[in-house]
C-alpha cells in the first residue's frame, strides 16, 4: 500500500508540473497576493491566500488552505486568528501580527521567509492592562522602528519595536493616528477583508504546490478500513487448501 501511495504521489507531482508548463506558459511576472481569515470560524482555520492579476478577479489558493494557524490557548477554545496583519519587514521577511481574543493583554506574532514555513509563534504581554484588537503595523524610516497601533475597547494605543522581540510600553493615541489600511475584496467564497501585497508569481506557485502536497498527504493519513471495499474492488477471491501432517 505504501508503494502504491508513493507512485500516486509522484504521478500527481508529474502531472502538476506538466499542467504548470502548459497552462502557465504565459504566467505573469507578479500578481497581487491577498491574505485573510474567514469570520465563519473566527479564524481558527488560519491565514489563507488569494491572488489576482488585476486586483479585481481573485483566485483562492488551494481551496482556502490555512498556511499558519494560531497556537495560543487550550485546544479548540482559543486557537483563533483574529484580524491578522501581514507585511514584509525591511529585510524582506514576512511577519504576521494578530489579536488573540477580546480580553487578553497579549498579542501574537510569527515570521516567515517564504509564507510557507513559519517560525515559532510569540505571545508578548502588554505592560498595561489593555486588550489588543485590529492591529496595524507601519515602519518609520527616521526612527527605524515599527509602530503597531491597535484598538482596546473604545480607546486607541500604540507600541513600538525594532526587532519584534522587545516592545515599548503601550501609549494612548488619538483615533486619527489609527489608520487601518486593510482592503475588502470579493472572493469566490464571498467578501473578505485583509492585506494586499505585490509578489512574484513564484510565490503563488510555491504556496499552491505546498498546499496541494500537504492536502494529499492528509488524505492518505485519513484512509480507513471503511474505504477498503472501494480500494480493493478489483481483487479476485483467493482459494487455498491446507493439509495438516501429524509429526511422526
Amino acid at each position: 500500500m505504501q508503494k502504491n501511495n508513493t507512485r500516486i504521489l509522484f504521478l500527481m507531482l508529474f502531472l502538476a508540473v506538466g499542467i504548470n508548463q502548459t497552462v502557465l506558459a504565459n504566467e505573469p511576472d507578479s500578481v497581487y497576493l491577498f491574505s485573510y481569515v474567514t469570520i465563519k470560524d473566527q479564524g481558527s482555520s488560519g491565514l489563507r491566500f488569494a491572488w489576482s492579476e488585476d486586483g479585481k478577479q481573485w483566485n483562492q489558493v488551494s481551496n482556502e488552505y490555512g498556511f499558519v494557524k494560531s497556537d495560543y490557548g487550550p485546544w479548540g477554545a482559543e486557537k483563533k486568528m483574529n484580524s491578522p496583519y501581514l507585511f514584509q519587514d525591511t529585510n524582506g521577511e514576512w511577519r504576521c501580527v494578530w489579536s488573540l481574543n477580546e480580553m487578553a493583554n497579549q498579542f501574537a506574532h510569527a515570521a516567515s521567509a517564504n509564507l510557507v514555513t513559519w517560525g515559532r509563534q510569540a505571545y508578548p504581554y502588554l505592560q498595561q492592562k489593555v486588550s489588543f484588537r485590529q492591529p496595524v503595523v507601519h515602519y518609520n524610516k527616521n526612527s527605524k522602528q515599527y509602530t503597531i497601533t491597535f484598538i482596546s475597547g473604545k480607546e486607541y494605543f500604540k507600541i513600538t519595536t525594532r526587532d519584534f522581540k522587545a516592545f515599548d510600553p503601550a501609549v494612548a493615541i488619538h483615533s486619527s493616528e489609527y489608520k487601518d489600511d486593510r482592503v475588502t475584496v470579493n472572493l469566490p467564497s464571498g467578501e473578505a477583508t485583509g492585506n494586499m501585497s505585490r509578489v512574484a508569481w513564484q510565490v503563488v506557485t510555491k504556496l499552491t504546490e505546498t498546499a496541494q502536497l500537504k492536502q494529499f498527504k492528509n488524505s492518505q493519513a485519513q484512509e480507513s478500513f471503511t474505504n477498503d471495499s472501494a480500494r480493493f474492488a478489483g481483487l479476485k477471491p483467493l482459494s487455498a487448501t491446507v493439509t495438516l501432517k501429524p509429526e511422526n
